[in-house]
């Protein structure tokens, strides 16, 4: 289990009972409010092979934007822990969070994702479209992944297929 600070680590607790057992998660069950949202994608290395064993942990808000139910709380209830196979795939089921009530920040998912060959590394996936989102955000996101496949833009389209938002988010983490 990896340990992080401060907020994260409030947000990892509640995760802490679930083990990172398969490449795929469900987060949010269809009693969720909220509409259906699947994410999926590759972890590579800084060699771009697919990295096996990497420990992807996503948290994000409810469709209200809170991540806890008591709306003072910040410890993210809507969270899951996959564990990447050979082909570095990872894929989970959730609803599409909503931005913090009050807020100017873009509605996001939080990663953290762990190695045996590379230190734990934070990413975020936000949704093309989101009316929060500046040009100077896009512009940001773009030059960082200059040179990666656009899939690996941390602002990301989404699309209505089969009932749910679909995305896909691929992580290049730095392998020692």
């Amino acid at each position: 289990m990896l340990l992080l600070g401060g907020a994260r680590a409030d947000a990892q607790r509640s995760c802490a009972q679930k083990e990172a057992r398969s490449w795929e998660v469900t987060i949010a069950g269809p009693d969720e409010r909220g509409d259906r949202l699947v994410v999926e994608g590759i972890v590579t290395g800084s060699d771009g092979k697919p990295v096996e064993g990497a420990i992807v942990y996503v948290y994000h808000t409810d469709a209200s934007g809170y991540y806890a139910r008591e709306r003072a709380g910040n410890t993210a209830r809507l969270c899951g822990l996959m564990r990447t196979g050979a082909d570095g795939r990872y894929r989970f089921r959730t609803i599409k969070p909503a931005s913090y009530p009050n807020s100017d920040i873009p509605a996001h998912v939080h990663y953290v994702v762990s190695g045996a060959s590379f230190p734990e590394q934070s990413f975020l996936l936000e949704f093309e479209g989101d009316p929060h989102l500046s040009s100077s955000a896009i512009a940001r996101d773009r030059a960082a992944h200059e040179g990666f496949n656009a899939t690996y833009r941390g602002i990301r389209p989404i699309e209505k297929r089969d009932g749910a938002w679909r995305c896909q988010r691929d992580l290049s983490v730095a392998t020692r």
